[in-house]
């Protein structure tokens, strides 16, 4: 496992607006293609499909922030989603 700048440049620049974005469409791939199983948990179900897909000026993907998802700015508990993504390579 090692950490990511979700706000790192993307691999795949001319699609997505950083790598952040770039990952989680990816797993939404590998989700429907069911070549990844999301484990039985609540809390990691509810954060990873709560935000919206958004379009930067220049049309590429992203999702809203956590911030605008969140209904104050109390710090909310977050699971660290990458460890539950461990097993898949980039």
């Amino acid at each position: 496992m090692s950490r990511v700048n979700n706000g790192a440049a993307a691999n795949r620049s001319e699609v997505y607006a950083n790598r952040g974005a770039e990952i989680w469409f990816e797993a939404k791939r590998l989700i429907e293609e069911k070549k990844m199983i999301l484990p039985e948990d609540p809390v990691f179900i509810e954060q990873a499909t709560n935000r919206r897909v958004e379009y930067t000026a220049t049309q590429k993907l992203r999702f809203e922030s956590k911030v605008s998802v969140t209904p104050s700015t109390s710090v909310r508990a977050t699971r660290n989603v990458v460890e539950n993504f461990h097993d898949i390579s980039w």
